[in-house]
């Protein structure tokens, strides 16, 4: 026999490890997968945690490897764009809309979809809520107050490092020239 008795079961192992890492971020919840795959969540942490590591690994050798000629790196530059995208995707556990929401703290995947619902999809937005959508928000399940205010303190905390981190940096002087054997920074 040319075909190895365990084959079409490993294949078909992956095929299902693939389809729901694609559940997964199309935000299929735990409970679906569990009964429809039956799988339970340490199947689905385990492999979405192997695919992360899978799409950084992607990236690291796209990025370093020297095969690509010059004319294709802007290809390589959008690939791994989209290699970014998708690993924050696997990870969260969510389409590409809620990416700026679940990177807050305290906002998982459940809770940026519940924001979104509410016309908020950036972090900025969530801090012009006005009053009548945050009520509407601290009536639903899950959300309260004091977690309403630690959202609002990480959303400020983390543009406030983002707008110190833009300030420009102070000019390099010109006699400030790189010692023989030393690389510029410029170069």
């Amino acid at each position: 026999m040319l075909v190895e008795p365990g084959y079409a079961e490993a294949l078909l192992s992956d095929v299902k490890s693939a389809w729901m890492v694609e559940e997964w971020t199309e935000e299929t919840t735990l409970r679906e997968l569990e009964k429809d795959l039956d799988v339970l969540p340490g199947d689905v942490h385990h492999r979405v945690d192997l695919m992360g590591w899978l799409l950084a690994g992607a990236q690291h050798v796209l990025l370093t490897d020297d095969v690509f000629a010059e004319e294709h790196m802007g290809v390589v530059s959008a690939l791994v764009q989209q290699l970014s995208v998708l690993q924050q995707r696997v990870r969260h556990g969510c389409k590409e809309d809620l990416l700026q929401l679940v990177n807050i703290r305290h906002v998982g995947r459940q809770r940026a979809r519940e924001l979104a619902a509410l016309g908020m999809r950036e972090p900025q937005d969530v801090l012009r809520m006005d009053a009548s959508v945050k009520d509407k928000l601290l009536g639903q399940r899950g959300w309260g107050p004091v977690l309403l205010d630690k959202i609002f303190e990480e959303i400020n905390r983390v543009l406030k490092r983002r707008a110190s981190s833009t300030i420009e940096q102070p000019p390099s002087r010109a006699d400030d020239a790189p010692l023989e054997g030393e690389r510029s920074e410029h170069a």
